[in-house]
């Protein structure tokens, strides 16, 4: 838990992330993330990269175009994901890297491993391969949990993004649930083999409630539940209805479509603290008065009808919801014209 978080405008709290529990949440759940990658790869290894021997000049200082250029030779023949961490050396302060190679697909290089070599793709110095280990994972992110000096403030970090490490695995935990006709609960993962030490049992990874790999993990459920079951609803979940609710919130609705034949579908019951639901003819929706903001009943990116907060105007900015709100008449237009003397 943060010793400092942070709360947002809608009193969620989120970490500081400059923390020692931060840190060690960030780091932990790279290795949680790295693991999950190495799950769904055909082959994992493990590669360092050193610099000649000597006064080599490249090895004062971490070039990160040389390991992008070493990236380019390795996808040449293969689809691969990445997690590169450039350090100094201890003893003489020498520049490496380290690099997890997660191979999606093509030829993985027949290569010795264990052992230094020199290999075509790294003219610098040394390589050398191994599998991918779960040590070897917590090696490459454990520097994030160091005090930073000058040194290891110069230090490079990269990784695949897009997905977020890992979304191939959370995909497939998200379609056992489907399958199972169940919905997650919780952003808690873990893996038979990977035990905990202290207790004996398998360790315990979270993803962060802000990241994007929980949103693509709960996504990933949603639609493929969907896929499956049509309108069907899944079984109720506080986490998958936050992340709903949460996109709900940052979706203004376009106003300048009409989304229904005919009259909008009554909410069966208004959102939290809210004011029974009445409903709007000149923007065909229902709305309920909260402590917050009034909110509207309208469908989502995905489909499905969700309290908003926000109003939009097709092809124009979004305005503020509060702003909105101090006009609004009774009915919940605010005699702002629209289009073809209708009014919102």
């Amino acid at each position: 838990m943060c010793g400092a978080p942070i709360r947002l405008s809608d009193g969620t709290e989120i970490g500081c992330r400059k923390c020692w529990q931060c840190l060690k949440q960030k780091s932990q759940d790279w290795v949680g993330r790295g693991i999950a990658e190495s799950r769904t790869a055909i082959a994992s290894r493990f590669v360092t990269l050193t610099y000649g021997g000597g006064d080599h000049p490249a090895a004062q200082f971490l070039t990160y175009e040389h390991v992008q250029r070493w990236l380019v030779e390795v996808r040449r023949k293969a689809k691969v994901r990445y997690l590169a961490v450039g350090e100094y050396g201890s003893e003489k302060g020498r520049a490496h890297w380290h690099v997890l190679l997660f191979y999606e697909s093509g030829k993985v290089p027949e290569v010795e491993l264990n052992k230094r070599i020199n290999h075509k793709m790294w003219p610098h110095g040394f390589s050398q391969w191994e599998e991918v280990s779960t040590q070897a994972i917590r090696y490459c992110v454990k520097y994030v949990q160091k005090d930073k000096g000058a040194q290891e403030k110069q230090a490079r970090f990269a990784l695949s993004k897009r997905p977020p490490l890992g979304a191939k695995y959370f995909e497939m935990l998200a379609a056992k649930y489907v399958d199972a006709g169940l919905s997650p609960k919780e952003l808690e993962y873990s893996f038979p083999d990977v035990i905990d030490k202290k207790t004996g049992l398998p360790e315990t990874f979270r993803l962060p409630k802000q990241s994007f790999s929980a949103a693509h993990y709960v996504g990933s459920f949603v639609r493929l539940w969907q896929e499956k079951n049509g309108n069907n609803r899944w079984p109720s979940s506080e986490l998958v209805d936050y992340f709903l609710d949460r996109e709900a919130a940052r979706t203004p609705l376009d106003l300048g479509k009409e989304r229904f034949a005919g009259r909008v579908p009554k909410p069966e019951r208004p959102p939290p603290h809210g004011s029974e639901p009445v409903y709007s003819p000149t923007v065909n929706a229902y709305f309920s008065d909260t402590p917050i903001a009034r909110l509207w009943f309208y469908r989502n990116n995905t489909g499905d009808l969700v309290w908003h907060e926000k109003l939009g105007k097709a092809g124009n900015a979004v305005r503020n919801n509060r702003i909105v709100l101090k006009g609004l008449h009774p009915d919940g237009s605010t005699g702002v014209p629209l289009s073809k003397g209708r009014r919102v």
